[in-house]
């Protein structure tokens, strides 16, 4: 009987955790989140390795590069997007490249995610072309009353996170 109540306490401890509902606080890594200004990234992470300027209709943008991160902001530079392909960079939620599909279930909960025969992600760059091959990815979303959707995406090959892509977008 009392092995029977722990188990119980046990599983609804586990299954509060998975039920956690995401915040804004969750799409960052450190103490870069999305929405920041563009001048918080060099002050928490240094000089970029790169950093290029693009001119758009709707004013220019940029993309800095970090030894396994980037960086893109929109216009108003503001960070857009972050890309993590290195293990040395967490989630808010200490997710990282190399945990396990269990791991960044048990850190954001169960999602249903999306089963590809052979896919591969094409990044365009100035410099080069990345390929990064994957086989299923998960992503979280969330959608606050600022017109603008959080998403947080992870890139699953071999039952394994490959990379980890923060974004924002503006609703509909």
């Amino acid at each position: 009987m009392l092995r029977a109540l722990i188990a119980s306490v046990i599983l609804v401890f586990a299954a509060s955790a998975f039920s956690q509902p995401l915040t804004l606080r969750d799409f960052a890594v450190g103490r870069i989140h999305l929405k920041a200004r563009l001048d918080s990234v060099t002050q928490n992470l240094g000089p970029a390795i790169d950093t290029t300027k693009i001119e758009t209709e709707s004013g220019p943008f940029f993309w800095l590069r970090f030894k396994g991160l980037s960086i893109w902001t929109d216009a108003s530079h503001s960070i857009a997007a972050i890309d993590i392909s290195s293990s040395a960079y967490r989630t808010s939620r200490g997710v990282k490249i190399g945990d396990s599909l269990a791991y960044v279930e048990r850190s954001y909960g169960p999602k249903k995610g999306r089963d590809f025969e052979k896919v591969f992600e094409r990044e365009y760059k100035i410099y080069d072309t990345r390929f990064v091959a994957y086989n299923y990815y998960v992503d979280y979303e969330l959608h606050p009353n600022d017109n603008h959707a959080y998403y947080i995406d992870f890139f699953i090959r071999g039952g394994h996170v490959v990379k980890i892509y923060l974004y924002v977008g503006l609703m509909d």
